[in-house]
């Protein structure tokens, strides 16, 4: 064999065995190939059942046009459109909030700086606006740039958002009114979860300051400190609910009361897990107490005094009673010793008829004038005559029914029949009462 040959043989067989190595690489890069396509083709099965499946809206459109190159069947579902129509309308059809200007502007800012988070506003075809959260990026795909939109319907959640606002709203109103704020603290955190109007008892906006346990030592007053320390220790250890009144000052120096009450919230094991408490300002009502106490104890003073006034009066309304009473005995004794015995002796002589009716007249006058008991008896009883007054005043002085008639000119039949009748008006028939005695007394 020719040494040419040989050489020639040798780089055939190199050749050969080259070859064969490349083969062999071109056959595992083959087979890589087809693992990698498998695993994109999975990947992509993957992601396009995510992209079908997902609870929220998928949607893919072009930057340039703002038209919607792909995007999920939730979106169709949730805004009422059809394929199609989604397809021929352009991202600010759908977007009610903001301008297309607006949309493409945003839409540059997230190619040249990333992502963008935002809430939107969306127009469903029957009319409906939905809120929407969206988080807004740019994906390459195929050498071009694209705008990938992942958004979650917000709109059940914004309701109750401004449900919750609202409500808090009108929890701040009627704590104002009420002059109350309340409070929440977590035992297990230890967090303390104020309301507005507790921050506006204590003449602060809400979130002014924190309400440390420490900041409320500082503003009650230093008599009340020792309690007050008392009744967070026993608030706070979930011991028992308490109450508590105390003075404190205001961010402006104004000194109030408030009266607090706690109840203790348990966990589903029965321990104790929050304290919530309730905090009202009082201070009206205690100026108001304290000004009915003055009130009182002046009308106090003011009844004693009254009591010493009416002590004297007294002293003096009976001095002036029993003067009165001896004077009217000292009257009557004067005219019943001094002028009756005269008048008596003088209708003993022989007098004229008009003599005899002038004398009438004056006895009964002085009678009515002198006797102190025709008053009582007039307004003890109701129905007596004139003339039964006058019989009424000799029987009370003890003189009997013959004298009364000589006295008075009568007969003495007609002097029994006016004292039948004063016994039957004041009630004595059939009662062992004697007249006279009666009489007597209702004069005193």
């Amino acid at each position: 064999m020719s040494p040419h040959r040989s050489k020639k043989e040798a780089r055939g067989i190199k050749d050969l065995t080259e070859a064969r190595r490349k083969i062999a690489a071109l056959e595992r890069l083959l087979a890589e190939r087809t693992h990698i396509e498998e695993a994109l083709k999975e990947a992509e099965e993957r992601y396009r059942a995510l992209f079908e499946q997902a609870a929220d809206h998928i949607l893919v459109f072009d930057p340039e046009t703002l038209k919607p190159v792909a995007f999920n069947q939730r979106v169709c579902d949730d805004l009422g459109y059809t394929k199609e129509e989604i397809l021929s309308m352009t991202i600010a059809d759908l977007d009610v909030k903001d301008s297309a200007e607006v949309i493409a502007q945003r839409t540059k800012n997230v190619i040249e700086h990333g992502p963008q988070t935002i809430e939107t506003l969306a127009k469903t075809k029957s009319g409906d606006i939905h809120n929407h959260w969206a988080n807004i990026k740019a994906i390459n795909t195929g050498g071009r740039t694209l705008i990938q939109v992942i958004a979650r319907d917000i709109t059940d959640r914004k309701m109750m958002e401004d449900e919750l606002r609202l409500s808090q709203l009108r929890l701040n109103e009627a704590q104002d009114l009420a002059q109350m704020g309340s409070w929440e603290k977590d035992l297990k955190s230890g967090k303390i979860y104020p309301s507005d109007g507790l921050y506006r008892i204590f003449g602060y906006e809400p979130g002014e300051v924190t309400l440390t346990n420490k900041f409320l030592n500082n503003l009650i007053h230093p008599e009340d400190r020792e309690l007050f320390q008392e009744f967070l220790q026993s608030t706070y250890s979930g011991s028992r609910p308490a109450n508590y009144e105390f003075c404190f000052y205001r961010k402006d120096g104004a000194k109030r009361y408030a009266y607090c009450q706690t109840r203790i919230i348990k966990d589903p094991s029965g321990q104790p897990s929050r304290v919530f408490g309730t905090l009202k300002d009082i201070t009206e009502f205690k100026l108001t107490e304290s000004a009915l106490m003055e009130k009182e104890k002046a009308l106090r003073e003011q009844t004693e005094s009254l009591k010493e006034v009416n002590t004297a009066l007294k002293v003096l309304l009976d001095h002036r009673e029993a003067e009165k009473v001896g004077l009217q005995e000292n009257i009557l004794g004067n005219v019943k010793n001094l002028v009756l015995p005269y008048l008596t002796r003088f209708r003993r002589g022989h007098l004229s008829e008009e003599q005899k009716t002038l004398l009438n007249i004056v006895e009964t006058n002085l009678a009515q004038i002198t006797s102190q008991f025709t008053a009582k008896l007039s307004s003890t009883t109701i129905g007596l005559t004139p003339r039964e007054l006058e019989i009424a005043a000799l029987v009370r002085d003890g003189m009997s029914c013959k004298e009364i008639a000589a006295v008075m000119s009568v007969s003495e039949n007609a002097v029994k029949f006016h004292r039948f009748n004063l016994r039957h008006k004041l009630g004595l028939n059939k009662k062992s009462i004697n007249l006279r005695s009666y009489l007597k007394h209702i004069s005193q």
